[in-house]
């Protein structure tokens, strides 16, 4: 029972641990990248990735900095997670009624 216990500590460790740093420097921004210039054509590949993974950081911060002077929030792992999941959301929807106001609007 000891074995399997620790070995679900370690996966879920490692789930926290992948899914984090992928919260932190590529999801924000990448969707933020998509928000932004909604069709393929407008960025390359590569250039997207480049620029989902600086924006990723600088959003990151910048929502951290929000939460902790503008707001009075104390900046926790858990308030900072919610804080860039829900602004990640936020880009979603975004980037959906854009597009569809495009394609309403052609």
């Amino acid at each position: 029972m000891d074995f399997v216990s620790s070995f679900l500590e370690i996966v879920l460790f490692l789930y926290r641990a992948i899914f984090g740093l992928l919260l932190i420097f590529f999801i924000p921004g990448y969707v933020f990248t998509w928000a932004i210039y909604t069709r393929k054509e407008d960025l390359t590949f590569i250039v997207r990735i480049a620029l989902s993974c600086v924006l990723s950081i600088a959003i990151a911060m910048l929502s951290t900095l929000f939460l902790d002077y503008v707001m009075g929030i104390d900046t926790t792992g858990l308030n900072i997670t919610i804080t860039l999941v829900l602004l990640t959301l936020y880009l979603v929807f975004l980037y959906y009624f854009r597009v569809r106001w495009i394609t309403m609007k052609k």
